[in-house]
C-alpha cells in the first residue's frame, strides 16, 4: 500500500472553502478509481493535510495522470503552497508522524506532470 500525503498551506482563510470543494471532487473521482483505499484529513488554522491510501504505486499514478485530477491540482498550486510525499504504508500513519515527515522530506509541487 502507498500513502500519498499532501500539505496545503494558504494565507487567505477563504481559500479553505475552495480547498474543501476540491477535496469533495477528488474524493468522488478517487472512489471510482481502482486501488483507492481511503482518505483522512487534518485541518489547521492556515492549511490542511490530506492523506490517501492506495493499493499500489501504479494505481496512484493512474489517478494522478487523469486530466480532471491534473486540472484540480494545477488550479490549486496557483493559489496555495502544496507539498507532497509518498511512502509505503500498511495503514494510515499517525498525524504526529505525518507532520514530522512532511517537514523533513516533502517536495513542493510547482507543476503537475
Amino acid at each position: 500500500m502507498i500513502a500519498y500525503i499532501s500539505k496545503n498551506e494558504f494565507r487567505n482563510p477563504m481559500l479553505g472553502f475552495k480547498l474543501n470543494q476540491q477535496k469533495a471532487q477528488l474524493l468522488k473521482i478517487a472512489k471510482r478509481t481502482k486501488g483507492f483505499r481511503g482518505l483522512q484529513t487534518k485541518w489547521s488554522v492556515n492549511g490542511v493535510y490530506f492523506m490517501t491510501l492506495w493499493k499500489s504505486e501504479e494505481q496512484l499514478d493512474a489517478f494522478l495522470a487523469r486530466t480532471d485530477v491534473k486540472e484540480i491540482f494545477e488550479s490549486r498550486i496557483k493559489q496555495i503552497d502544496v507539498h507532497t510525499y509518498r511512502i509505503s504504508a500498511i495503514n494510515f500513519i499517525p498525524w504526529r508522524e505525518v507532520i514530522a515527515m512532511m517537514s523533513r522530506h516533502s517536495n513542493r509541487l510547482s507543476a503537475v506532470n
